[in-house]
């Protein structure tokens, strides 16, 4: 149990084990937390990683944790989309037009953002 314990692959799933997005109460934070840091520690280089802990942080108000993460995802692979998504909503929750606007540009050269004169984006806080 050890050796899969120390698994990325099994810290995530963990975390995901506990956290349930359809209820209002999405499940024990200190859990869901703890398990998806044990990811990024078990493999630091892996943005995914980053990105699923910014999005669970965000799920318990902790904004600026989750831009933490985020950015960690971004500097490990720049187009990294997940991370530039929590980005984005982290942008729109703090009103940081200028982190929202570098979020839309990055999205919109995959499709995933607002492109010059479009109103909105199909992702949303």
């Amino acid at each position: 149990m050890w050796i899969l314990a120390r698994d990325p692959v099994v810290a995530s799933s963990m975390a995901e084990a506990g956290f349930d997005p359809t209820r209002e109460d999405p499940g024990p934070a200190d859990y869901v937390l703890t398990w998806s840091e044990r990811a990024t520690e078990y493999d630091a280089d892996f943005p995914l990683w980053w990105a699923q802990l910014g999005l669970r942080r965000l799920r318990y108000d902790d904004v600026d944790g989750a831009r933490s993460a985020a950015e960690r995802g971004v500097e490990l692979q720049p187009n990294h989309i997940t991370s530039w998504q929590v980005l984005r909503i982290v942008a729109q929750r703090t009103d940081d037009d200028e982190l929202l606007a570098l979020a839309d540009e990055v999205l919109c050269r995959f499709d995933l953002g607002p492109c010059a004169g479009e109103a909105s984006s199909p992702i949303t806080p």
